[in-house]
């Protein structure tokens, strides 16, 4: 019977060691904010996305982001999550008919999020 209470407890201190070490790397997680006027990190949405590392968050502030580093957008394979800061009703890309909002093609899987933009006047 002993036996088996030392295995049980080697097991959950085991398991609280493995949790443990994974904390850090979500602690270290880092917000990157976006805001065509200046006053984020970065004005470009592309700019945004170059330094994010797996894990961080890009949020782009509220507005009509238009021009080169704002559209045909590319995460590279990313584990990111891009995102405006208060919905598709706020936050919009226009792509004036010269590229597409997000372009999806180094394997980007379901850690990869983009949520809450409007995109507009894409091109396929």
């Amino acid at each position: 019977m002993c036996r088996q209470v030392r295995t049980v407890t080697l097991a959950v201190l085991s398991a609280c060691v493995l949790v443990l070490g994974l904390a850090p790397a979500a602690v270290n997680a880092d917000t990157i904010y976006v805001c065509w006027d200046g006053s984020g990190d970065y004005e470009t949405i592309q700019e945004g996305i170059d330094v994010a590392q797996d894990g961080d968050e890009v949020v782009v502030c509220d507005g009509t982001y238009t021009g080169n580093g704002n559209r045909d957008l590319r995460v590279d394979g990313k584990a990111i999550t891009v995102r405006s800061a208060n919905g598709p009703e706020s936050c919009i890309i226009n792509c004036a008919t010269l590229d597409c909002g997000f372009y999806f093609h180094s394997g980007e899987g379901a850690d990869t999020v983009v949520r809450g933009f409007t995109i507009t006047a894409g091109h396929t």
